[in-house]
């Protein structure tokens, strides 16, 4: 997608450098989760990658860069993009030119498209500078009193019932004799069900996590065995929650 012309950069006698700018994962007080530097490297930047051009102008006003911004050119990686034009993504670092690279939600290249883009660009000698900004995988971790020295973030996990209950005792094997904390995620409307799925199977001796709208104004996280969330109704209410097991 290409959005038309303004303040233009101007190339580098080098490659370009690919700048992973994180988001905000939730809409509550966004200015504080998001870093200055990442503003100022955004002002800068005329090429952008990113899952949704509407999202991105959301985070580009909530830096408070102002509009319009007619002067971009932006590429979509999302579910819908044609995945043999990924390559041309690129281009402009290869003619000097800095680019960003912006999740709808988040760090980029964690649990997102991106990843693929940052790949690439290794493997066309681009350098890529990632940027300090909120992870609601980590930020979960850090809060769970879970194992931060060895964990596994397992995206998500098989929808079918039988699956999910193989994973899971794959998982708490590892849990009781590695000591591993598991993290994992759920589309928001799944959530109860998930839960439901996770206190029938897991032992009731297991830790269970939940980090449900982090850094939003509804954030809960809390940690309890699966014996005492079986006592216990969370209200998930179709928020974004990070799920970890450990012990």
């Amino acid at each position: 997608m290409k959005i038309s012309g303004c303040k233009l950069q101007k190339p580098l006698s080098k490659k370009g450098k690919l700048y992973l700018l994180p988001n905000s994962i939730s809409e509550y007080e966004t200015a504080r989760q998001l870093n200055p530097h990442i503003g100022d490297v955004a002002r800068e930047l005329n090429y952008f990658i990113c899952e949704h051009a509407k999202n991105l102008r959301a985070f580009l006003k909530r830096l408070s860069i102002p509009s319009p911004y007619d002067h971009l050119e932006i590429c979509e990686l999302n579910k819908h993009t044609d995945l043999a034009s990924i390559p041309d993504f690129l281009k402009p670092t290869l003619k000097g030119y800095d680019m960003g690279l912006v999740s709808d939600a988040g760090c980029p290249g964690v649990a997102d498209p991106g990843a693929d883009v940052v790949k690439m660009a290794h493997g066309k000698g681009v350098e890529v500078v990632p940027l300090v900004g909120p992870s609601s995988i980590l930020l979960a971790l850090m809060a769970s009193g879970l194992n931060g020295q060895k964990f596994s973030f397992n995206g998500y996990l098989p929808q079918r019932e039988h699956d999910l209950k193989s994973k899971l005792r794959g998982l708490e094997v590892d849990v009781v004799k590695n000591g591993t904390s598991h993290i994992f995620i759920e589309t928001p409307y799944r959530n109860e069900k998930m839960f439901g799925l996770l206190l029938k199977h897991l032992d009731g001796r297991t830790l269970l996590c939940l980090g449900i709208d982090i850094m939003g104004d509804s954030q809960t996280i809390l940690t309890k065995r699966v014996g005492d969330w079986r006592q216990s109704n969370p209200d998930f209410n179709r928020l974004p929650t990070v799920f970890i097991i450990g012990c």
